[in-house]
């Protein structure tokens, strides 16, 4: 006999309800886990750094930093952990963050699958390849041609208010001199 468990109780249905809640205590052993909803979209479990200066909204970038603690990341560019391609882009963020507060949080991170209402600067077209910071590290931003960056995500749409829907690339991407 056949069974139906309410959305609510799946895997997907737990994860997505707590995407947007920010906890200033850590929920249980699952620092760095990763889940993968059934759409094919990515969350990691992470830890804001203390030292996080700038407050951010969900859709805005993650960048890595150095700890030994887990899986650390800041929402300031400057704080983020860079290589010779530039920063090391974790995801976005789901939910706000605050400055200057040890937090843990799910971020989305880099899937190949479509990942919507990610902040973008507001010169994106469709298939812009996107790199981890531009303009403002709270947007992903048209990569500059003649620069040697990371390409983290492509543009689906033309973006209108600064949100647009996207595909983040594994594994950080390519690397380049521009698209």
């Amino acid at each position: 006999m056949a069974y139906s468990v309410p959305a609510s109780n799946t895997l997907d249905g737990m994860i997505l309800q707590d995407l947007d809640v920010v906890a200033t205590t850590q929920s249980g052993d699952i620092l760095g886990t990763e889940v993968t909803a059934r759409n094919g979209r990515k969350f990691m479990y992470c830890v804001v750094h203390v030292g996080c200066v700038v407050t951010r909204l969900g859709g805005h970038p993650a960048y890595f930093i150095a700890d030994t603690t887990g899986p650390m990341v800041t929402s300031d560019a400057t704080e983020g952990t860079a290589d010779d391609a530039g920063l090391v882009f974790a995801g976005l963020f789901t939910a706000a963050i605050v400055a200057a507060t040890v937090q843990y949080v799910w971020i989305e991170v880099p899937n190949g699958a479509v990942t919507p209402d990610a902040s973008v600067s507001t010169n994106v077209a469709v298939s812009s390849a996107l790199a981890a910071i531009g303009t403002a590290d709270q947007y992903l931003d048209v990569m500059v041609n003649g620069t040697s960056t990371r390409v983290i995500a492509m543009a689906l749409e033309a973006d209108t208010d600064q949100v647009a829907d996207i595909i983040m690339f594994k594994n950080g991407g390519l690397s380049g001199t521009g698209a």
